[in-house]
């Protein structure tokens, strides 16, 4: 049986392949590059406001500018602060 992870990763890599490009996409640029962060495996990040986050899966242009990203994990719940009402 797969852990998490390994069955994540998996998921990740078959979408990579099947989705990017999409069947028949007709704006797909020739120079795309699909890049997935899997198995523990940093290839591409990106630039997020607490230093690199690295998304499943990365779309980058032959020049290495992003053009996509796709977040495969679930994002953590933000944490604000509770509201206090003076008294």
């Amino acid at each position: 049986m797969l852990s998490k992870e390994e069955l994540r990763d998996r998921v990740v890599r078959i979408i990579a392949a099947t989705r990017f490009p999409f069947i028949n996409q007709t704006d797909w640029g020739e120079d795309y590059v699909t890049i997935t962060n899997d198995g523990g495996k940093r290839i591409r990040g990106v630039m997020g406001p607490d230093g690199p986050v690295y998304p499943g899966i990365v779309i980058t242009r032959a020049n290495t500018d992003i053009q996509e990203v796709v977040r495969s994990r679930p994002r953590a719940p933000s944490r604000r602060p509770e509201s206090r009402s003076g008294g």
